[in-house]
């Protein structure tokens, strides 16, 4: 023991005498380097400066900080390098600091708005990295009205780093009668050292988006810790900031950063994943077989290609493999490639499971084994997990449920189906298996009963913040498509007979708590297509419901915004609020139900939908309060039968509007309403096909009599109206539209209103194909985002030089990512030299660069100019009268691509182009959107305060009209 102690004494001696020293050392190289360069100049005291006065007084100020002395040595003439890169390695932290960020900067609080875009009181500096260490800046929610920059505690490596800012939250909220204040936002740094030129993945989980120096990156802001990004840095002291959104007392996040090992062009490092959304094996058949596999390009510098997947393993011989070998996974890109699964024996029965081996390899990488294991299901009795590929070409998962008896094929055109949405956190699985029940009085080993007797029960999901709004919407759709083709397949049928093929213009759409909005909304987006309605604990509108989506309340943007801009962000998403539509519900049975004493989602939003429906004069909707009961419940009378989504009156709603023997009502006097062409609301056969003012609400009021139908429009330009089963119109109809016959032309037709003279009134006649081809297709509409609602590219500019080439795949790779971490979607990336007309024909394209440096961007604007959109020339940026002329300014517009649409991210300058590419990032949980969905019209302009203002930066923005023009009716600027 006594030897034992006096060793410990003498390595603690050495190790004093070794330090020693060294501290001696460096004041002799203080005072040199102080001899040598001024003085930190007053105001310029900013930890991160780059002049050579404050780099030393940052050395003086704090010795043992091992990044003092690194970024002295990277950022002070070389001469001094070696000696103070050793004065670094003295420092206990040195080694960590180039594996982990051990000490973070924060910089805030200050106040926030809810959606993506929000002005930034730090923008004034330029950057966070300018302000001083000592400036105090006004903030609302600091101490005295200021805030200034604080040292978070250190942190280990792997340990999130916790930010909790010293605020009266609960005064706050009381004394402004607001829980909209509790959002906040502020601006963390920390600091990466790289001892030698190399690519680094990244992950950090819980931010929107971060910068390494300047380069923007992709970030996990919903934490599920499956996604990194990576990029090329050089030898020296490199500075990771983000601009953080938070909600509450506290903020965590944690970011990962990993060398990762050296490649070339021939032997990439990347890494693969199967999907999480994986089809059943049904009564030993896969009739559904798509899956994805993730895939992560670590390199920084070098692009994967040349796919190959082979089968092996146990089962593996069993299957072939569908996939496209063409894809590219860019640099830092972590993509959710779709693959399919075919059995080769499609009708003799599978091993229970599947167990198989995908083999997957690039050209020019290692090959690499992926386990996949596809679990059993029943045909009938029980839910089972089915998948398809979604229209913006993603894999996507629902689950079904047989019907429990065959009397549904009484049905002419097939069996209805039971579309049930689910709510926030609620699996598709679980949303199936809640519809269940046991008889009263069974005992405990009785087993359940699920689902609808005469119907189909389809239960989709996607991951994200949709609301079951635009693109959740439309995977539910695809799901039930997806149904239609499964329930004919074996073991369902053989594709010839199918007696219990689903059919998709039957649907009984119901839902629970988000899902409960979901059902308002699939019912009066889709109103032909449904039977009845039973949306159940369901709110109306986002912006309405709690404080998770307040438009404008405590926003930095708000002292800046125009009313004008505000009006066309509300229009991108107007149709998202239930009641602004509920004229398209007339004449489908609604029941809406909820418990009493419901304060998840409060009864007044039922009441009040169900107002709203009588004061339209939609006289067939139930409202129901079930006394005593809550948010969710298993037993409403007795034990197990059926609780909040299927207790015996529901059962008997279902099994009456689900039976063969009902008809829907033959509709004589309704009014159809939207804001948007792209929604493709068709209601008695009748569908908008163009606006006269694009985003304004639009109004077909209907009445049909014996031999007559009579339409009153309201902002329509276009409409088309198809044969339906909902409204009887009898052959050789007299058509009135706006008080005036148009000649009957059977049906389907579509009527367009052609402008008189000064002295005649327009009128409307039978538009021919080519003035039907005139105007935008409901899918070119916006918002912006409406881009990713099909199959979609994102290609960047690769004719500029290397510097502007890195910089366009940047941000590709960005917004590729985003958009999976977001909406668990397929972006494929591709220089624009590698995209052939005849593959951009068949997508929608992302378009990313400036002029000059992106073949079909330029193409794109062309076509832009050529219909009097707005355009972009190396002076200005032009929307109608007015021209922007600043250099800092960035475009986001849509433009016609063919029958598809593009999405253009551009501007006069790559700071310009920057402001585009931000307006991807996310806002936070729940609400974090899948990129450009969300408050962006048609075309954006940004201008050189976008960034502090926000919205209030937007030099014009707004909606074009059906043939592409610009309008200033519907443009917020006015020159």
């Amino acid at each position: 023991h006594t030897h034992t102690h006096t060793q410990r004494l003498t390595g603690m001696l050495l190790l004093a005498l070794l330090s020693f020293p060294c501290a001696l050392a460096a004041q002799p190289l203080l005072e040199q380097l102080k001899s040598t360069y001024a003085s930190c100049p007053r105001g310029s005291a900013s930890r991160w400066s780059s002049n050579p006065g404050c780099l030393v007084h940052a050395l003086e100020q704090e010795k043992t900080d091992v990044t003092a002395w690194l970024r002295a040595a990277y950022g002070l003439p070389p001469s001094h390098r070696s000696e103070l890169l050793a004065h670094a390695r003295t420092q206990k932290e040195f080694k960590s600091c180039s594996k982990h960020i051990h000490r973070w900067w924060f910089l805030g609080p200050f106040v926030s708005g809810m959606h993506e875009v929000d002005g930034d009181p730090v923008a004034r500096y330029a950057s966070p990295l300018n302000v001083p260490m000592t400036e105090k800046l006004f903030s609302e929610l600091g101490d005295g009205g200021r805030v200034q920059w604080q040292a978070l505690p250190r942190v280990a490596a792997g340990q999130p780093v916790t930010i909790t800012p010293p605020v009266p939250w609960n005064d706050l909220v009381s004394s402004l009668g607001s829980m909209a204040i509790l959002q906040w936002q502020g601006w963390v740094v920390g600091e990466i050292y790289v001892d030698e030129p190399t690519s680094l993945r990244v992950q950090c989980l819980g931010l929107r988006a971060v910068w390494i120096n300047d380069i923007l990156l992709s970030a996990d802001v919903y934490g599920r810790e499956d996604s990194w990004t990576s990029v090329w840095l050089p030898e020296g002291l490199h500075v990771l900031r983000s601009r953080i959104r938070a909600k509450g007392q506290s903020k965590q996040f944690r970011c990962s950063i990993e060398k990762v090992a050296a490649g070339d062009e021939d032997s990439v490092p990347w890494s693969g994943r199967v999907g999480p959304l994986l089809p059943d094996v049904i009564d030993g058949a896969l009739p559904t077989g798509w899956i994805s596999i993730l895939m992560s390009n670590h390199h920084a510098e070098h692009t994967l290609h040349g796919l190959s997947v082979r089968t092996g393993g146990s089962h593996g011989h069993l299957f072939t493999v569908e996939y496209d070998s063409t894809l590219q996974v860019a640099p830092g890109q972590d993509v959710a490639a779709p693959l399919r699964l075919v059995p080769i024996a499609p009708t003799t029965a599978l091993p229970c499971p599947v167990d198989l081996t995908l083999k997957v390899s690039f050209g020019n990488s290692r090959m690499l084994p992926l386990a996949v294991a596809l679990p059993c299901r029943l045909s009938r009795g029980q839910s089972f997990a089915y998948t398809f590929r979604d229209p913006d070409g993603s894999v996507q998962l629902a689950n079904a449920i047989a019907p429990r008896t065959d009397s549904c094929r009484l049905h002419s055109g097939g069996c209805p189906v039971l579309l049930t949405f689910h709510g926030t956190g609620v699996s598709a699985r679980s949303q199936a298996d809640s519809y269940k029940f046991k008889p009263s009085g069974s005992a405990d080993t009785t087993p359940f009963t699920f689902g609808p007797e005469q119907g189909w029960l389809c239960a989709p999901t996607r991951h994200g913040a949709h609301n079951w709004e635009f693109g959740g919407r439309e995977t539910a759709m695809a799901a039930v498509d997806a149904l239609v083709v499964l329930s004919c397949a074996h073991p369902f049928g053989d594709g010839t007979l199918c007696p219990l093929q689903a059919n998709a213009n039957k649907l009984l759409i119901a839902g629970h708590s988000m899902g409960g909005h979901g059902a308002w909304h699939a019912a009066t987006f889709y109103p032909d297509r449904t039977l009845a309605a039973m949306p159940l604990a369901g709110w109306l509108g986002k912006q309405t419901y709690g404080d998770a989506n307040v438009f404008y309340r405590h926003d930095v943007g708000e002292s800046f915004v125009s009313p004008e801009v505000q009006s066309m962000q509300y229009a991108t998403f107007a149709d998202n609020d239930v009641d602004r539509l509920a004229s398209n519900l007339q004449g489908i049975p609604l029941l809406a139900r909820i418990g009493s004493d419901d304060r998840t989602v409060h009864p007044y939003f039922q009441k009040r939908m169900a107002r709203v429906l009588a004061q339209l004069g939609v006289d067939t909707v139930q409202l129901r309060e079930v006394p005593k009961q809550t948010h969710w419940w298993w037993d409403t009378n007795t034990a197990n039968d059926g609780g909040a989504v299927f207790d015996t009156s529901l059962r008997r709603y279902i099994d009456k509007y689900l039976s063969a023997s009902f008809s829907p009502t033959l509709l004589t006097d309704f009014e159809l309403r939207t804001h948007n062409v792209a929604s493709n609301i068709t209601k008695g056969g009748l569908r908008v096909l163009a606006q006269t003012l694009v985003g304004r609400l639009s109004k077909l009021n209907v009445t049909v009599s014996v031999g007559r139908v009579s339409i009153a429009t309201h902002n329509v330009d276009m409409f088309e109206m198809q044969p339906s089963s909902r409204m009887g119109v009898q052959p050789n109809a007299t058509v009135i539209v706006d008080g005036a016959a148009v000649p009957w032309t059977g049906l389907p037709a579509v009527y367009m209103r052609r402008e008189g003279s000064s002295s005649v009134a327009s009128s409307w006649g039978t538009a021919t194909p080519d003035e039907r081809d005139s105007v935008r297709r409901p899918s070119q509409y916006g918002p912006a985002g409406s881009v990713s609602a099909g199959h979609f590219v994102i290609v960047y500019g690769a004719q500029g030089d290397e510097e502007s080439t890195r910089r366009n795949r940047q941000h590709a790779v960005f917004l590729a990512n985003t958009f999976r971490l977001t909406g668990d979607m397929f972006a494929p990336v591709l220089p624009d030299s590698d995209l052939s007309p005849d593959a951009a024909a068949s997508v929608n394209l992302v378009a990313v660069g400036l002029p000059g440096t992106n073949i079909w961007l330029d193409r794109l604007l062309d076509g832009l100019n050529g219909t009097d959109g707005v355009t972009l020339s190396h002076s200005s940026v032009q929307a109608g009268r007015c021209h922007f002329r600043e250099e800092h300014i960035g475009l986001v517009t849509l433009a016609p691509h063919g029958r598809r649409l593009a999405l253009l991210l551009t501007g006069r300058s790559p700071a310009g182009l920057e402001d585009a590419i931000t307006l991807a990032i996310p806002t936070i949980p729940p609400m974090a959107r899948v990129p450009f969905t969300n408050g962006i019209p048609d075309f954006l302009v940004t201008g050189p305060n976008f960034r502090s203002q926000g919205p209030g930066g937007y030099l014009c923005t707004g909606f074009y009209t059906s043939q592409w023009q610009f309008a200033a009716a519907t443009a917020s600027c006015a020159c």
